[in-house]
């Protein structure tokens, strides 16, 4: 049962717009059983998909663009179910690669205000396994035509990077503007003070830190993602910032709970109220995360190794690593034959650098030894073993 179908079974009117589900077969054309109101997809997205350039501002009349679309027809969803009890999802495509979007969102990030990532270089010490080639970015013509090398290296220019990290800002910018004109119409329409909003993304992105890009790793910068919740239920929790580690999976258990019901069976995740009825609650949970390696094709082929599965764990003072075969008939791995494990320090990190404490692989120091032990088998354990403890303790 998927969130919104939960919600649909407990007598809400559920309505999806934009990007929540992976489109096409993965998710059978945006998971029709989850929804009682039909699907909005913007009808312009083909319009400005195009591959011949990783960035662009098109000559195109704001409302054409999609993401405006997505948000006005949200808008007018909310106006249509007002006075029902509703589950509304919107998923906006940007930032997204290609970055398009209105030209006006530049002026926000003149030229001179961009620089190059904090952190450009590889970890020193990382093993060959963990890069990824930003094939993803490499699809688009402009970056094609650079012809940069695939090796693990910082070859990306310095001035391609800034425009690339500039037009990510812009991106941002312009999907924030359409964000807040859904607040603004859930205000006008009364709906603020018994509506909880979530904002979320579903991954990082790297922007030259490592002298990555893309998502395809399991570095902090590709695995932490931004996670807003604001309920009329805990008023205390406005503005509040939450130091301690949280996952996706906890996002169905926390809006089930503060709805009123009683989270089914099986989930993996865990309800956050704990944190939002008190920011500081004891919360010692780890966040597990992981990211695959197709080695026998494009810019992941490393003939030495099958197929391949990054298995990342973040503790409140470390992140580990371990890539291992797995298999791909049984969706297994087998924990004897690795490729690659990687140890980062986080101690003393406040969340405001992400890629500051990932600049050198500690797994093979003697010193960390006993740490590689305790995350191994912390990592093996899985995330279900965790999240089970976490609920004993947090209740």
């Amino acid at each position: 049962t998927t969130l919104p179908q939960f919600f649909k079974n407990h007598g809400y009117r559920t309505a999806g717009h934009g990007k929540l589900f992976h489109p096409g077969h993965a998710s059978d054309g945006d998971d029709p059983p989850s929804w009682t109101e039909p699907y909005y997809h913007s009808p312009n997205m083909a319009m400005f998909s195009s591959r011949n350039n990783s960035w662009e501002t098109p000559n195109a009349n704001e409302s054409s663009f999609p993401d405006v679309q997505v948000a006005e027809a949200a808008i007018q969803r909310m106006k249509n179910l007002s006075t029902e009890a509703f589950f509304i999802g919107i998923g906006f495509h940007k930032p997204h690669l290609p970055f398009v979007f209105p030209k006006r969102f530049l002026d926000f990030y003149p030229q001179d205000s961009i620089h190059i990532a904090k952190d450009p270089n590889p970890p020193k010490g990382m093993p060959k396994i963990a890069w990824s080639g930003w094939g993803e970015l490499r699809n688009y013509d402009d970056i094609s035509r650079m012809n940069l090398s695939k090796a693990v290296a910082n070859d990306m220019p310095n001035e391609k990077a800034m425009d690339l990290r500039r037009a990510y800002f812009a991106a941002v910018t312009y999907m924030d503007d359409q964000v807040g004109k859904v607040l603004d119409e859930l205000t006008s329409l009364g709906l603020d003070d018994n509506t909880t909003v979530l904002l979320w993304g579903d991954h990082g992105w790297q922007l030259g830190e490592h002298a990555e890009w893309c998502k395809h790793t399991n570095f902090e910068v590709a695995t932490r993602a931004p996670l807003l919740i604001r309920t009329p239920l805990f008023p205390q929790s406005v503005a509040k910032v939450v130091d301690s580690l949280v996952e996706h999976v906890d996002i169905y258990p926390t809006l089930v709970d503060l709805a009123g019901f009683e989270p089914p069976a099986g989930l993996e995740g865990s309800s956050l109220v704990p944190l939002l009825k008190n920011s500081s609650a004891e919360w010692n949970k780890p966040a597990f995360s992981q990211y695959p390696r197709d080695t026998t094709t494009g810019s992941h082929k490393y003939e030495e190794f099958p197929h391949i599965m990054g298995y990342s764990v973040r503790t409140a003072e470390f992140r580990y690593t371990e890539w291992v075969h797995f298999n791909n008939s049984t969706f297994k791995p087998d924990w004897t034959k690795q490729t690659g494990v990687e140890l980062y320090d986080h101690h003393g990190d406040d969340g405001t650098n992400l890629s500051g404490f990932e600049n050198e692989n500690l797994a093979h120091n003697p010193e960390y030894a006993d740490t590689v032990k305790q995350l191994s088998a912390l990592l093996r354990a899985g995330p279900s073993v965790w999240h089970k403890k976490t609920e004993l303790n947090s209740t």
